[in-house]
């Protein structure tokens, strides 16, 4: 409870970003067989996977 509330179980995510191994903000994953369905249906939707995963998504922190 104590690392929760002091937001401390998150340090070592965010350890992480400082070190540059994730990023921030990233894509969302999409499960193995969507990823081979929008390949075939939308150009460059395979560029998602050059970018790091991140602790969170930009639909998450945008209005």
């Amino acid at each position: 409870m104590f690392l929760r509330c002091w937001s401390l179980d998150e340090l070592s995510q965010n350890l992480n970003v400082l070190a540059g191994d994730t990023s921030l903000v990233s894509p969302r994953p999409h499960v193995v067989q969507q990823n081979e369905l929008y390949r075939k249906l939308i150009p460059g939707m395979t560029q998602r996977h050059a970018f790091k995963t991140g602790i969170t998504v930009l639909a998450q922190v945008s209005d």
